[in-house]
């Protein structure tokens, strides 16, 4: 489990597949880019889907990894607990993660929820800026 947190969330070069890499971007406010992708004629839905899912400059990327390394730190159990999105609910309810975006968020009233979806949002106005 670990490893795929630190592959995913934690590597530098694919911060598209990370929602955890793009939304502490937007907070950092770096440089974003659509995502990658061989599709030469995008239909209107994949140019939404690459904006949304942005990249970085690769300079930023390197410099997120590098941010998140000295700034985060990765930690695990396991559970037999099941279905695991009730615990996460659970456990979101006594934390209050103010970077929750989630439909719905895992506690409300979260004053930081407008604040980190306009970040997000400035990063993929940049990255359709590209397009």
């Amino acid at each position: 489990m670990r490893g795929r947190l630190t592959g995913k969330h934690f590597a530098s070069g694919d911060t598209g597949h990370s929602t955890l890499r793009r939304t502490l971007a937007s907070l950092l406010d770096l440089e974003s880019r659509p995502r990658r992708s061989r599709i030469v004629n995008p239909t209107p839905k994949q140019v939404r889907a690459l904006v949304a899912n942005f990249d970085l400059a690769s300079t930023d990327d390197a410099y997120l990894t590098t941010w998140m390394a000295r700034h985060l730190e990765v930690c695990g159990f396991a559970s037999s607990f099941s279905p695991l999105k009730d615990l996460e609910q659970a456990v979101g309810a006594v934390l209050r993660p103010p970077l929750d975006q989630g439909r719905p968020p895992m506690w409300q009233p979260n004053p930081w929820r407008r604040l980190v979806a306009g970040h997000r949002q400035i990063l993929r106005d940049r990255a359709h800026s590209y397009l």
